[in-house]
């Protein structure tokens, strides 16, 4: 398993696990303060990066995410009012904390490279971090490939297929070729991740080039 490939699996690992870390900082860093962005947001990132609070915390990187949520004030204020919730053991917080360590390597990458143990400590680390938040990795991950190919699909489709089909002149082409555009817009529907349309459209090039498709 090549390094290249351990840390983008890893990093977009993490990137998954941003959502339901968001949605628990949204539902009950409110609960702290009512002065909440500013007493539970700014006074920890401080000038590290700007809140936007009309984009709000699904546009802030897991590492902030994680700075937020780990912070003493905040966990402490948060264990206080949730004096029965497991979730703010010390157990789980050294498990954030090492899923924040993760997002640093990642991100900051040692020059010798990265192993199989490496890249299934890693996964079960985070599998494990999503497990706090009720969710499933991997399902978190399938998610979020479903969420990009609904953009994509919906890109191309708005700019081709739907424009093709709904044209009053799409009878008027050869059923050949009505077959054709039918043909490939289920094909992309069938596919199950952005990557995978974009290497449908690849493979259509080159076969157009009358070149191999890539394997």
């Amino acid at each position: 398993m090549e390094s290249i490939y351990i840390l983008q699996k890893t990093y977009e690992n993490l990137y998954a696990l941003s959502a339901p870390i968001a949605e628990f900082l949204e539902k009950n860093l409110p609960c702290i303060s009512p002065n909440w962005k500013r007493d539970c947001i700014d006074t920890v990132l401080e000038e590290r990066i700007s809140f936007d609070n009309r984009i709000g915390f699904q546009e802030l990187d897991v590492y902030y995410l994680l700075v937020v949520l780990l912070d003493d004030r905040n966990w402490d204020a948060l264990k206080e009012l949730f004096p029965t919730d497991n979730f703010y053991s010390k157990e789980n917080r050294d498990l954030l904390f090492k899923t924040k360590d993760i997002r640093n390597t990642v991100s900051h990458p040692r020059i010798g490279g990265y192993d199989e143990d490496d890249f299934h400590d890693w996964e079960n680390t985070l599998k494990n971090a999503a497990k706090l938040f009720g969710k499933e990795l991997g399902q978190l991950v399938a998610d979020l490939h479903a969420k990009e190919k609904e953009r994509l699909f919906k890109f191309i489709a708005e700019r081709t297929f739907d424009i093709t089909m709904n044209s009053p002149h799409f009878k008027d082409l050869p059923q050949s070729k009505q077959n054709s555009i039918a043909r490939t817009k289920q094909r992309l529907q069938d596919q199950t991740t952005a990557a995978g349309i974009m290497a449908l459209f690849e493979d259509s090039y080159f076969l157009e080039k009358g070149q191999p498709i890539k394997k």
